[in-house]
């Protein structure tokens, strides 16, 4: 399934986050990489948009003024809405990065994860799939994937994520 075919967004970008730290957890007996909140975009089939913690790297921006509902548990509103273009980091280093622009993303201050619109992503003509270990895959028309190869721990379980750096035009 893995695909080395590299995509590139931007003339020249730069990153904007440090690398954070990976390290490994086990999960139902597996051993998964674990993501820092801050570079890991979260699976989320119930997201309309992709929403994010930091406008840092977001460009052709407009502002709004939207509530998002079932997020935090809190009243939140995005107040940005433009694209972002990332680098996908997979867990397994032999893979390529992949960099992909995301139109629609909408910042949320005070968000306490990045999430990603997996459905807004197949209403685009990504195929969704998984395998044994548990990753998700989105398969794109250009022959480009994403793997959510990496999760974070919750209460009663697990949310599978994907690293990222959000990368920014050089100026």
């Amino acid at each position: 399934m893995p695909s080395d075919k590299k995509i590139k967004a931007a003339p020249e970008v730069e990153p904007i986050y440090e690398n954070a730290a990976f390290v490994s957890t086990v999960i139902n007996g597996r051993a998964f990489k674990v993501g820092s909140k801050s570079n890991s975009m979260l699976g989320d089939t119930c997201a309309s948009n992709h929403f994010v913690m930091s406008d840092e790297a977001m460009y052709d921006c407009s502002d709004i003024h939207e509530s998002i509902n079932g997020i935090d548990r809190q009243p939140m509103y995005a107040t940005k809405v433009g694209k972002l273009v990332i680098a996908i980091k997979p867990a397994d280093d032999a893979q390529a990065e992949i960099i992909k622009v995301f139109e629609n993303v909408k910042f949320v201050p005070n968000l306490s994860e990045n999430l990603f619109s997996i459905t807004a992503e197949i209403s685009k003509g990504a195929r969704m799939q998984s395998d044994a270990d548990m990753n998700i895959f989105l398969f794109y028309p250009d022959d480009t994937q994403i793997i959510f190869d990496r999760r974070i721990s919750t209460r009663n379980g697990c949310v599978p994520c994907f690293k990222f750096i959000a990368l920014r035009e050089k100026t």
